[in-house]
């Protein structure tokens, strides 16, 4: 975990989000039905270290994708899975933070 200004991001928990949207992607494969995963983080800089090394790579999939965004962007929104990648031990002020409806 590192440090990032006032946020922070953690590696090796973006290559484990990376995994467990691939294995997503993979279970998904050949599915005609349409898979919304959401990716949520309370620190900017893990969202923008997620969003960085997925790039581009499901932008042009039909009915498979992936968002990236803080615990705000995701206020009132839904998807059929949630990733949260906490980039450190999650905070009680986290927790409340994450309880979105």
């Amino acid at each position: 975990m590192e440090d990032v200004g006032h946020s922070r991001r953690n590696m090796v928990e973006v290559a484990l989000v990376m995994k467990m949207v691939h294995n997503l992607f993979k279970a998904w494969s050949g599915s005609r039905k349409k898979l919304n995963i959401g990716v949520i983080s309370p620190y900017t800089a893990q969202v923008l270290a997620i969003k960085g090394k997925l790039g581009r790579r499901y932008n042009d999939l039909e009915n498979f994708e992936v968002k990236v965004k803080s615990v705000d962007g995701f206020q009132g929104r839904e998807e059929d899975i949630i990733l949260i990648s906490t980039g450190s031990a999650l905070s009680m002020d986290s927790w409340q933070q994450a309880n979105i409806n």
